[in-house]
């Protein structure tokens, strides 16, 4: 059996060679302000449209149906999860004093560039000291290391050398290797604190609020990030797209912490160029859509929010080219986006040749769809519904299983073909595991919206019976079955980051593409880090 999993290495070293660096806009703004002009509509209407405090917000989370009064099937158990198990996730997500890589250990400890040894003054590492040793460097922030061996309450190793300055007195917290990969891998993966805000604005509760701030101050804070110290322009050491759950930093960022732009604006830069311009111009798409799908979205997202106007011009004139010039321009004239993975292990499943995972084609369709909302683009529009009706008539199967293949297309390099389709929806059914069929479901979850905004900008109907087909066999459980929305975090997040989108979309009609008038904040401002410096653009590899 394929597994659903997908989890990325946490803190894990350079995750991408820097191959060039193009701009470097490191911007605070004034702030848009959250709690106005959100209005709670009565619940005993029908399709009711949420009602957004901004433009930008409008953007981001929008369009949305007020929560309780949507008539698509499926609806009422959808709303219902997203409030119940939300709060409940809520109470479980650590606030900024707790979140792993914050809470020192005993005492301080001493470290010597270029050296692995940690020598600690008070400390217990015997006892304290776990998986990571992330310690001060001093005005520079934290650096992350792991830990080799310890040999005393006082003396430990690290498995690389310490790159940073020579200094003692300094800090240090050791969290688990299970909290941090619970924390990235789980709890906030697809964006814990985007769903939040995105219940805020359904619900007009303000319990979602402070949770969707909770969230975004805790992942704000880890080390990773660091307050926004750790540039990856500087470091090259950052979250791959998939797990850094950005969109909820960048509501933040409007909701009363601007000083997060200059570090938002520095890793779309640094990753959009890497994932998407690098391999404009290639003949296949680079590793997947996934990784750039996320990064085509937040360039789009930069494109209508971003506060300063300069910068908002580059990051949609940017995400227009990679959406045309990159991802419309290799879509398979069957509406497919087909890759292959190189792996020369004999009898590895990892490598395979012209195949798609549809779950990946709805993260790239909501960067599509940002985009197309940005710009109007036709070449853009056609993109996705040539995409969207591929994803219904083939990588969907309808009979039993309603759920999404895991691949469709191509085949393993050991010469198992999936052209029909792989996973578990390609199997008879039922299962006799039936728990494979909520697996199997919950691959649906990215691709929703998708069939909404097609039915949207088209007005063909086929669109919406398929959209709301594919919402009713994830949400309502009318035939004994769902996805996984009730499940970890991780689900929760796959599930509620764009699926409300499609509650709006159906309806059809048009949703005016937000249009903010900023004005110009300042350039720069003071940091512990060179914020405003262009480094040096290195030969591409």
């Amino acid at each position: 059996m394929i597994s659903h999993g997908r989890r990325m290495t946490p803190w894990s070293p350079v995750l991408e060679k820097i191959l060039s660096f193009v701009l470097s806009a490191l911007i605070l703004s004034t702030t848009i302000p959250f709690t106005a002009a959100v209005s709670v509509s009565a619940q005993s209407s029908s399709d009711v449209i949420a009602t957004m405090p901004s433009p930008e917000v409008a953007f981001l989370v929008g369009p949305q149906v007020r929560s309780g009064t949507s008539t698509q099937v499926g609806a009422t158990w959808f709303d219902q999860n997203a409030t119940n198990r939300g709060l409940q996730l809520c109470s479980e997500f650590p606030d900024v004093a707790h979140t792993p890589g914050n809470v020192l250990i005993s005492g301080t400890v001493s470290v010597t560039n270029g050296s692995k040894t940690v020598t600690g003054v008070g400390t217990h590492f015997l006892t304290e000291a776990k998986d990571y040793a992330i310690i001060s460097n001093g005005s520079l922030g934290r650096l992350v290391k792991i830990v080799a061996s310890i040999q005393s309450d006082t003396q430990l190793t690290l498995t690389m050398a310490w790159q940073g300055a020579t200094a003692s007195g300094q800090t240090m917290s050791s969290p688990t290797s299970a909290s941090v990969d619970n924390y990235q891998g789980y709890l906030n993966y697809y964006d814990f604190s985007f769903t939040q805000y995105t219940n805020y604005y359904r619900t007009g509760d303000t319990r979602f609020l402070d949770c969707a701030r909770k969230v975004a101050d805790s992942w704000w804070s880890q080390p990773v990030i660091d307050y926004g110290r750790n540039l990856m322009s500087v470091t090259g050491d950052g979250m791959a797209p998939r797990s850094i759950a950005l969109t909820g930093l960048i509501l933040r960022a409007l909701d009363g912490r601007p000083e997060m732009w200059p570090w938002i604006t520095d890793y779309v830069d640094y990753q959009y160029h890497n994932w998407v311009e690098v391999p404009m111009n290639w003949s296949g798409l680079y590793f997947g859509i996934r990784d750039g799908g996320f990064m085509l979205l937040y360039a789009a997202d930069l494109g209508a929010v971003h506060p300063d106007p300069t910068v908002r011009q580059s990051f949609k004139t940017r995400a227009l080219a990679g959406a045309v010039n990159y991802y419309a321009r290799l879509q398979n004239t069957d509406g497919s986006y087909r890759w292959s993975v190189d792996d020369s292990s004999p009898g590895s499943l990892d490598g395979f040749t012209g195949m798609e995972q549809p779950f990946m084609v709805g993260i790239l369709n909501e960067g599509m769809i940002a985009t197309h909302r940005l710009t109007g683009s036709a070449t853009v529009a056609n993109a996705i519904t040539k995409s969207a009706e591929h994803e219904y008539l083939r990588s969907y199967n309808p009979n039993g299983w309603r759920g999404m293949y895991y691949f469709v297309h191509g085949q393993f390099n050991t010469g198992y073909s999936c052209e029909a389709g792989c996973g578990n929806a390609a199997n008879p059914f039922p299962p006799s595991d039936t728990s494979l069929i909520s697996e199997s479901r919950q691959l649906n979850a990215t691709a929703i919206s998708q069939f909404g905004y097609a039915y949207m900008i088209t007005g063909d109907s086929r669109f919406k019976q398929w959209g709301e087909e594919i919402f009713d066999a994830t949400y309502s459980g009318t035939d004994g079955y769902r996805g996984l929305a009730a499940y970890r975090g991780k689900e929760y997040d796959e599930s509620y980051r764009s699926g409300g989108k499609f509650l709006a979309w159906r309806l059809g009609g048009t949703f005016p593409t937000p249009s903010p008038t900023p004005s110009r904040p300042p350039r720069c401002s003071p940091a512990p880090r060179p914020m405003c410096r262009r480094p040096p653009t290195p030969t591409a590899a």
